[in-house]
Formats: C-alpha cells, sequence, structure tokens
C-alpha cells in the first residue's frame, strides 16, 4: 500500500486523471479495510489500551476515503484532497509503531 501511494504521489500527470484517481482510491480502500480490520483484531486479542482510539482513527479515515470516492463518482477534482488523505494516513501508519507493544503477549 506504501508504494502504491509513493507511485500515485510521484506521478503528477496521472493524479490529473479521473479514472485513474477513481481506480487508485478503490484499489486503496479495500487494502485500507483489510489492514484496518487486521490491527484492529490484533489490538483487541492483545486487550492493548489504545484499541478505542485507533478504531476511532480508522473508521475516520475509512469514511475519508468514502467520501473521496463518492467525490470522484460526482466528477469533482479531488487531487489535493487525495494528497491531504495520503499525508493523513502516513501520519496514522507512523502511530503503528507506538502499537507495537500489543503484538507482545500480556503477562497476567
Amino acid at each position: 500500500m506504501q508504494r502504491a501511494a509513493e507511485a500515485w504521489s510521484a506521478n503528477p500527470p496521472f493524479q490529473q486523471d479521473p479514472q485513474v484517481n477513481r481506480q487508485f482510491m478503490v484499489q486503496f480502500a479495500i487494502i485500507l479495510v483489510q489492514q484496518f480490520r487486521t490491527e484492529e483484531e490484533r489490538l483487541l486479542r492483545a486487550r492493548a489500551p489504545q484499541f478505542a482510539r485507533r478504531r476511532g482513527e480508522n473508521q475516520r479515515l475509512a469514511l475519508r476515503v468514502r467520501d473521496l470516492l463518492a467525490d470522484l463518482g460526482l466528477g469533482l477534482e479531488v487531487t489535493p484532497s487525495i494528497q491531504q488523505f495520503l499525508e493523513a494516513w502516513r501520519d496514522h501508519q507512523q502511530g503503528l509503531s507506538g502499537c507495537a507493544e500489543a503484538e507482545a503477549p500480556r503477562e497476567h
């Protein structure tokens, strides 16, 4: 997913093509939802204290993708919005490192 985001960001001519943007966002959305489910299941199994916060962040980002896809469906220019979303997603990904302790088994 990171490579797809970097490829999209590195190709400004493609960013102006609504069909390319829509295809990118559809594929990104599918992978994003799968990633969020996996992350949330892992945090829930570990009884990680940050589960609720991460789930809320995941839902917020998923709603942004939904809104971008709706705007693309209306034929709106969303290139700047996609760029902003990708920046928010990258920040979110960096927050995963703070969840690494959730992978370790908890002592009882």
